[in-house]
């Protein structure tokens, strides 16, 4: 159970491509900062396709860069006390940055 966080944009690196080769079922995926553009339509669909665990956007992030807090069902958007919970919970972290 690995938690990734992607924080570069997808459009500048590609840190979020890299990240969804190696991530499992087990694992989950937080978008942070610029790592948020995940959630534009060009990237939504390579993170929909993976079978991952959780899926998790900052909310704030999203709202200082016009994107939709919540694209997809599967994406959860939190805050940044909710994201301290969520590294609380997995053992291992990934960042990307």
């Amino acid at each position: 159970m690995i938690l990734h966080i992607v924080s570069t944009s997808p459009f500048n690196s590609s840190h979020l491509v890299d990240c969804l080769n190696v991530i499992t079922e087990s694992d989950a995926l937080l978008l942070i900062g610029d790592g948020v553009y995940g959630l534009t339509n060009a990237h939504l669909a390579n993170i929909e396709d993976k079978s991952i665990k959780e899926v998790f956007a900052i909310k704030d992030d999203c709202l200082a860069r016009a994107l939709d807090t919540t694209p997809t069902p599967r994406v959860l958007s939190i805050d940044f006390h909710q994201m301290v919970e969520i590294v609380e919970r997995y053992p291992l972290c990934q960042s990307w940055f």
